[in-house]
């Protein structure tokens, strides 16, 4: 009732509708009182339903039954919500706990102290959990430096599973010495049975003999390998001759490489399109600051590596923006 002794039917509404288990529980006023506002006040107060005396009892009876069936079917939901929110919980955690098993092992299989090699740095940035960009480097028996910079098609764990058996490869063949194209070879008749049709893996090979000052270098669908000397000037362009891995067929895929020799103290710099195409606020790419920064002369008496300087402009272009992409950088000191 709205008149009540103690405390009025809207006061004792309002304290029930605190009370969260309650909350569905329908509210219906009976009262002598037909004042429009009042009866708007007090349904504002956590009320369903007002009803006037004298009450006719079909009235009433229809009333408490239709608010007692649509709060059953209320409670019903609510129910089934609580039940599929719990299982969503445990699902998220099972696939929680899947991902973290999976990244341990690809990290595993995958990474190598051998990219702590004294001549290189490189810097990755994943878009999501699972990145589809690798960095991988081994020294052979005559000491040479094999690098393999790999960027596969897609984001997250679709694009990473690819990886496993490019660097599996990259890895056994590399530390025997093998040549780039055997090893390109190799990881496409390989990527043409594993992954489905349609995907592949950039790749860009890369063998750099310090002895004799050559660097060797097979592109597939990569960006441009640059050797960058000192001075800033761009001595040499690898550009991408051969189509990504996974695609070609045995009949169709083509071995042959490029080399160069150094004459002056520089820099080879392999990065993903990740990185080139990283776009600012207002639409930029951000290819054109990346080679603006390799034109800058770094002091030679005492070696300063680009990569910082790099991975700081790239952060001043963005500016916040978030990439949509994964991004990685390569960057390998080539001494007189």
């Amino acid at each position: 009732d709205v008149q009540m002794p103690g405390a009025s039917g809207p006061e004792a509404a309002s304290v029930i509708r605190q009370i969260p288990e309650f909350d569905v529980i329908p509210i219906v006023y009976l009262s002598g009182n037909t004042e429009l506002d009042l009866q708007l006040a007090a349904l504002t107060l956590g009320g369903d339903d007002f009803l006037t005396k004298p009450v006719d009892s079909t009235h009433l009876v229809v009333t408490a039954t239709a608010r007692a069936t649509r709060t059953r079917g209320l409670q019903q939901t609510q129910r089934r919500l609580m039940h599929t929110a719990q299982e969503l919980q445990s699902y998220q955690r099972l696939a929680e706990h899947e991902q973290h098993m999976a990244q341990q092992l690809m990290n595993r299989m995958i990474f190598s102290k051998d990219l702590e090699d004294e001549s290189m740095q490189y810097w990755h940035q994943p878009a999501s959990r699972f990145s589809g960009d690798l960095v991988a480097a081994v020294r052979d028996g005559n000491d040479r430096l094999y690098l393999l910079h790999a960027d596969a098609m897609g984001h997250g764990l679709p694009a990473a599973l690819p990886l496993l058996p490019v660097s599996q490869i990259f890895y056994s063949m590399a530390k025997q010495g093998y040549t780039l194209g055997a090893i390109a070879e190799k990881m496409n008749s390989q990527l043409r049975v594993q992954i489905p049709v349609g995907n592949f893996v950039a790749c860009s090979l890369m063998a750099v003999d310090r002895h004799n000052r050559t660097v060797e270098v097979w592109n597939g669908g990569s960006p441009d390998v640059l050797f960058v000397d000192h001075q800033g000037n761009i001595k040499r362009r690898f550009h991408s001759l051969h189509t990504a891995l996974g695609v070609m067929s045995a009949n169709s895929f083509a071995r042959n490489t490029e080399l160069y020799q150094w004459h002056d103290a520089g820099d080879i710099v392999l990065y993903s399109d990740g990185l080139s195409e990283a776009c600012n606020h207002n639409g930029r790419e951000f290819k054109p600051i990346l080679e603006k920064v390799l034109s800058q002369p770094i002091d030679n008496s005492e070696y300063q590596n680009r990569l910082p300087d790099l991975v700081d402009a790239l952060d001043a272009h963005l500016d916040g923006a978030v990439p949509h992409d994964d991004i990685s950088l390569v960057v390998v000191r080539c001494e007189e």
